[in-house]
């Protein structure tokens, strides 16, 4: 019969943890580092999705230029070309970054540093749970605001960066 009460710590509380508690909490340690680099790798990845992406648009902004100063029957299937893509020279907008693919895995990315700073800081403080929180807090927060700042950074360069350069197309200077 198990002397464990689900809600309640077990009757050896006060003994050394078993094999199997240690084993669980050092896979998850070492899971959350290895989780936090498969989301710093995508969001490296869909950012540079998302510069490539404005780089196609401003292309097919060109194009579509060309077609009403060339082909102005056409006028009437097209887009305004006085309506112009957004240009963030300047940046995103603070709210703007959370909601693109690469500020939601952001996110997510922090999130999982801060639990891994925080799982850090619990073990080296002999289970301090104040000392987990404030550390996972505290890297959370930091890994936030480079990642965002990261992104904001390489959207203002990608505004002001030509299609060929953006993409390094093969045989092209």
């Amino acid at each position: 019969m198990d002397n464990t009460d689900r809600g309640n710590k077990p009757d050896h509380a006060d003994g050394d943890p078993r094999p199997a508690a240690v084993t669980f909490v050092t896979t998850e340690h070492f899971t959350l580092p290895t989780l936090a680099f498969v989301g710093l790798a995508t969001f490296h990845r869909v950012l540079q999705s998302g510069i490539e992406d404005l780089a196609y648009a401003r292309r097919i902004a060109q194009l579509r230029d060309y077609y009403f100063d060339h082909a102005p029957e056409l006028a009437g299937y097209l887009l305004n070309p006085a309506e112009r893509l957004p240009s963030p020279e300047l940046g995103i907008a603070l709210w703007q970054q959370f909601v693109t693919v690469a500020g939601v895995v952001a996110v997510i990315t922090a999130v999982l540093a801060g639990s891994a700073g925080g799982l850090l800081a619990a073990v080296a403080s002999g289970h301090s749970l104040v000392a987990a929180l404030v550390a996972g807090v505290v890297v959370a927060v930091a890994a936030l605001t480079a990642l965002m700042r990261y992104q904001n950074s390489v959207w203002i360069r990608g505004s002001s960066v030509e299609l060929l350069h953006c993409l390094r197309m093969p045989g092209r200077q």
